[in-house]
């Protein structure tokens, strides 16, 4: 299984839909950053973070996400979290981080694995 096994990433509707692995730990991180710089590359677009296979927020996920902000937003892109749970949620809320990040609670993922 490869390390970065969970991580989808695919142009759908205009946008560039990344769907993160249930769990990012220090094991796969350096991996999943560089497949996702790659695929941002010179991309200025809406980026779509889906978190539905994401089980909890830990400090390596949230250093991740600041780090997709920060380089879709550097562009002059913008990047919104889709079918973040009602955990996930709380535990964003209790960092401050929905004042950072972009929140949507009603748009559906991309649930099918991309090619």
């Amino acid at each position: 299984m490869p390390i970065t096994h969970g991580l989808y990433i695919e142009k759908k509707r205009r946008h560039i839909w990344i769907r993160l692995p249930n769990v990012v730990k220090k094991d796969n991180i350096t991996q999943i950053e560089s497949r996702i710089e790659s695929s941002l590359k010179g991309y200025k677009g809406k980026v779509v973070v889906d978190l539905s296979d994401t089980l909890s927020i830990f400090s390596i996920l949230v250093t991740l996400l600041m780090h997709i902000d920060k380089l879709v937003t550097g562009a002059g892109g913008a990047v919104k979290l889709v079918n973040v749970s009602k955990k996930c949620q709380a535990q964003l809320q209790s960092m401050n981080l929905d004042r950072v990040l972009t929140i949507n609670k009603e748009e559906a993922g991309a649930k099918k694995k991309a090619k």
